[in-house]
């Protein structure tokens, strides 16, 4: 409850979302971290960090194709920022399509 009041009095703190979303996908809750990170990006469409925390949260129920235009957004974005989907889920530093496309957006 406390999130959610926050995020009436001040949607424009970046943090708060990633913060709530992550709380969410800690409980195992990861469909309400992805509405939570859906909303942050209405507010945020430009702010890489919620691009990157959604992507890794669809990657990790197997919604890999909508995750990968979100991991295309956010390294358009800020490609600078690009550790932070292995912080989140590190295992997908294994994954050789996610590092491909990483790869491919370096300058």
């Amino acid at each position: 409850n406390a999130f959610k009041k926050v995020i009436e009095i001040q949607p424009e703190d970046t943090d708060i979302w990633l913060d709530y979303a992550n709380l969410l996908f800690e409980q195992e809750d990861k469909n309400g971290s992805l509405e939570i990170l859906a909303e942050g990006i209405k507010h945020h469409p430009q702010y890489a960090p919620l691009q990157y925390r959604i992507a890794a949260c669809l990657m990790s129920i197997g919604q890999k194709q909508e995750a990968l235009g979100f991991l295309q957004n956010a390294l358009t974005l800020d490609y600078e920022k690009h550790n932070e989907l292995f912080e989140y889920i590190p295992d997908l530093k294994e994954n050789t399509t996610i590092t491909d496309i990483i790869q491919s957006y370096k300058k």
